[in-house]
């Protein structure tokens, strides 16, 4: 069983064949170059899977190949995957970049930043701003 819905018809809903498959074909010369072993790309539009192409290999020691099935570790993929959200959220109207994050996590309402001390005893004071949606992005959150 397939952990994707079965693709729809592309064209049904607004997308092009061959410019999909020139994805697959972009995609599949770095398996050609050594820099991947495999990789699964899923394409959805409207919430329907219109696209579904798998090359290369899912587990090289094994030889086996990369399935519609196949789970993938993500590890540290949910930067990149964060990075291009958040703008397009943002751009969408949903939040501003200045929004305190306690907004949607309250347990943030009320941050506390180092003075000075050891890590087993630091001293804090109240932060002098609210930590904000950029601050997170930015990686400069007080």
């Amino acid at each position: 069983m397939s952990a994707v819905p079965e693709p729809q018809d592309p064209v049904r809903h607004g997308l092009d064949p061959q410019r999909l498959a020139r994805a697959g074909d972009y995609l599949g010369r770095y398996i050609d170059d050594g820099k991947l072993a495999g990789w699964q790309l899923v394409v959805a539009r409207g919430g329907a899977v219109v696209w579904n192409e798998c090359r290369g290999l899912a587990d090289i020691e094994a030889g086996a190949p990369v399935r519609p099935d196949t789970i993938w570790q993500w590890r540290s993929m949910t930067k990149p995957v964060t990075s291009v959200a958040a703008p397009m959220l943002s751009e969408a109207g949903a939040f501003a970049l200045d929004d305190p994050v306690a907004r949607w996590l309250p347990a943030f309402a009320a941050p506390r930043v180092y003075r000075y001390g050891p890590p087993f005893a630091p001293a804090t004071v109240p932060s002098p701003e609210p930590i904000r949606v950029r601050h997170l992005l930015t990686h400069t959150a007080a």
